[in-house]
C-alpha cells in the first residue's frame, strides 16, 4: 500500500499545526497516512541533531509520498528525497511572504526537488514566489479546519478580541491603535487578546502601558479553541490589522462564530471579508469611524454579523481537500 508521511516541526499551537491535529487519525482505503514531528518540544527547534535523526526516522518508513510544511521540514525532505529520489515530495506553502533568509533558501531549493507543491491559500500561491520560476504543479489546499454554529445572540457592544501569534506581523500595534480611538467614544470598550508570549507580548503590552489603554486589555495565554470561544462569546469584533497573512484561519473563525471581522485586506483576507460581512481597515481614522457607526446602529451590527457567519456555510473543509489530493498522487 502507498505509503503518505506529513512532516511537520512541531505540534504546536500555530494555524499549520493545529491544522496537522484534524489528519492525526486520517484512515483511507487507498493508502497508509502517518503525521510526523521533527521536534517533540519547543526547546528542541535549535538542536540540529534532532533534524539528522528525523530524516534517518522519515527514512526508516520508507514513504512513497512525502508532505512537509515549514521550512524546517522542508530541509529534511530535501535530504529524504536525496536518498530516496524515487519519492514523491510535495511542499506545502503557508505564507505570502518568507519569515527569514533561511525560509527563503530552503524553501527554493526544496522546489527544485518537490513534485508538486501546495499552498494553503490562492493569496500564497500568487505572492509567495511571484519573482520565481516554478515548473512543478501547483495546488491550492482549503484550509477550512472546522465548521462551527454562530454564537447565539450575538450583542452589538464595543468589545473586541483577538487570537493568534501576539507579533508585529498580526499588526496589533495598530489594531491597539484603533481600539484607543474607540475608547474615546466607548471609555467601558474592551479588548481580549489571546496568544503566547513568546513572541512580541512584552512589547505590545508596554505599548498599552504607555498609552494608558491597558486597564482595558486582557490577555490570556494560547488556550484551547474551546476556551477561547467561551471568551469569544462576550465579543462582538474581532480586531486583527495583519501586515501579511495566508489564509488567516483566526479571522474565518470569528466570522464562523458570527463576530464582525475588523481586518486589513492582505493575503487571503482580501477574498472572503469585504464591506458586506467585515469592517475593511484601510486607514486608522476610516475604521474607527466605521466601527463607531456601526456600534450606535444594531441593524447595521447584525446584518455583517449574519452576512460573515453565512460566508463559510457549506464550503469545503482542509481534511477533505488534503485527501482529495493525495488521492490524485496514486
Amino acid at each position: 500500500m502507498i505509503k503518505i508521511v506529513y512532516l511537520v516541526p512541531l505540534d504546536g499551537n500555530g494555524g499549520v499545526e493545529i491544522a496537522a491535529r484534524t489528519l492525526e487519525k486520517l484512515d483511507n482505503k487507498n493508502f497508509k497516512f502517518s503525521l510526523k514531528y521533527i521536534f517533540q518540544k519547543k526547546s528542541e527547534i535549535f538542536n540540529t541533531l534532532k533534524l539528522f535523526q528525523s530524516i534517518k526516522k522519515v527514512l526508516m518508513s520508507k514513504p512513497n509520498i512525502l508532505i512537509v510544511s515549514l521550512w524546517r521540514s522542508a530541509l529534511v525532505g530535501i535530504f529524504v528525497k536525496i536518498f530516496r529520489p524515487k519519492m514523491k515530495l510535495i511542499l506545502f506553502i503557508h505564507s505570502e511572504i518568507d519569515a527569514h533568509f533561511f525560509d527563503f533558501i530552503v524553501t527554493r531549493i526544496a522546489i527544485f526537488f518537490s513534485h508538486e507543491l501546495w499552498f494553503d491559500s490562492i493569496a500564497s500561491s500568487k505572492n509567495r514566489f511571484r519573482f520565481f520560476l516554478i515548473k512543478s504543479k501547483s495546488y491550492v489546499i482549503s484550509f477550512n479546519l472546522r465548521s462551527f454554529k454562530k454564537l447565539e445572540d450575538k450583542k452589538n457592544k464595543p468589545n473586541f478580541i483577538f487570537w493568534g501569534r501576539i507579533s508585529k506581523e498580526k499588526g496589533l500595534f495598530r489594531a491597539l491603535k484603533i481600539f484607543q480611538g474607540i475608547l474615546k467614544f466607548f471609555p467601558e470598550a474592551t479588548y481580549t487578546i489571546i496568544g503566547s508570549k513568546e513572541y512580541d507580548y512584552n512589547e505590545v503590552k508596554q505599548y498599552c502601558i504607555d498609552r494608558n489603554i491597558y486597564r482595558s486589555i486582557r490577555f490570556f495565554d494560547e488556550m484551547k479553541f474551546e476556551d477561547i470561544m467561551r471568551l469569544a462569546n462576550f465579543a462582538s469584533f474581532y480586531l486583527q490589522t495583519s501586515k501579511f497573512e495566508g489564509f488567516a484561519m483566526s479571522v474565518v473563525e470569528s466570522m464562523m462564530l458570527g463576530l464582525v471581522p475588523v481586518v486589513t485586506p492582505v493575503g487571503e483576507i482580501k477574498r472572503y471579508c469585504n464591506t458586506n460581512n467585515s469592517i475593511i481597515v484601510y486607514s486608522d481614522m476610516e475604521a474607527v469611524r466605521d466601527i463607531i457607526m456601526v456600534l450606535r446602529n444594531n441593524n447595521m451590527y447584525n446584518k455583517l454579523s449574519n452576512l460573515a457567519s453565512q460566508t463559510w456555510k457549506g464550503k469545503n473543509s482542509y481534511k477533505e481537500s488534503f485527501v482529495k489530493n493525495c488521492l490524485r498522487q496514486l
